[in-house]
């Protein structure tokens, strides 16, 4: 019985190391029983906003009166903005890339005050934070960058 605690008790430590110990975004989760997936569909409302890794949610606020991300199941997407002169709403398609670290979001359509525009920009979102209530994605610009720190709507 003393060997067989010898055996397992190194392989244990050594489950609860990768688990605990191997975090998959910056800012968490270390675990989740829900599939990456399953975590980023869904309505998220921008509350913080980051540029160049300063808190600048002030002045994006100023400008936006909101900013939602709507990412679904079947792989669409859509962001809308809205000032006080424009609506904004783009859609497209998403997906994971760079093993589900990078989500690339591929904008088909952009629908301004009622104007249509057809044309394809894609946008890579680096996953900082990725639970069910709370993602955090990070878009670098022209040698910028913007970290959107969103909840559920």
């Amino acid at each position: 019985m003393k060997k067989s605690f010898w055996y397992i008790t190194p392989i244990m430590l050594l489950i609860i190391y990768v688990v605990v110990g191997c975090k998959k975004y910056d800012e968490g989760p270390s675990f989740s029983l829900r599939t990456k997936k399953a975590r980023i569909t869904n309505e998220w409302k921008v509350y913080k906003v980051n540029y160049d890794d300063k808190e600048n949610s002030n002045d994006f606020f100023n400008i936006n009166q909101y900013c939602y991300f709507t990412i679904n199941k079947d792989f669409t997407m859509s962001k809308e903005t809205k000032t006080n002169q424009t609506k904004t709403l783009t859609t497209g398609t998403w997906k994971f890339t760079d093993i589900h670290s990078v989500l690339e979001f591929d904008e088909k359509q952009i629908t301004q005050n009622d104007s249509i525009f057809i044309g394809r920009t894609q946008h890579e979102f680096i996953i900082i934070k990725l639970t069910h209530k709370e993602i955090a994605l990070k878009e670098k610009i022209a040698g910028h960058s913007i970290t959107y720190y969103c909840n559920e709507k």
